[in-house]
């Protein structure tokens, strides 16, 4: 008596899961390229943020961290970013956000820098904001 294999069940794909839909919050993250500097000494760092692009045009709360890694270490690699130095604040939209951070300790060598803006907004946006650094 010969035996039949077993029926091979048929495949089922299955359809991609929708996308959360984004929830609306009034506390938003946006990390920016702040560019590369040469380390080695205590040097004071002036940045301007664009807030034309903050919606709705209202006061915001915010706090900026600045960050650096040795240029070319991948980002990826643990513990790649150091906090060199952090303020806190309000801004306005749409005016510029100037931040002054003073006396930071570069360690020696090029680094790359990156700015981390934690938002407070007044009310509940989907996105965050569009910030950019002029």
């Amino acid at each position: 008596m010969a035996v039949a294999p077993a029926p091979v069940p048929a495949e089922r794909t299955a359809a991609p899961a929708p996308a959360p839909a984004a929830t609306a919050s009034r506390d938003h993250v946006v990390a920016l390229d702040a560019g590369k500097v040469i380390g080695g000494r205590r040097r004071n760092i002036e940045l301007v943020v664009s807030t034309a692009k903050v919606a709705p045009r209202a006061e915001f709360e915010y706090r900026a961290t600045l960050s650096g890694r040795p240029y070319g270490q991948a980002s990826a690699a643990a513990g790649a970013w150091t906090n060199l130095a952090g303020r806190t604040g309000r801004g306005q939209p749409p005016h510029g956000l100037p931040l002054r951070f003073e006396a930071v300790d570069l360690p020696a060598g090029v680094q790359r820098l990156k700015l981390e803006m934690m938002l407070r907004l007044p009310t509940p946006t989907r996105l965050a904001p569009a910030l950019e650094l002029g």
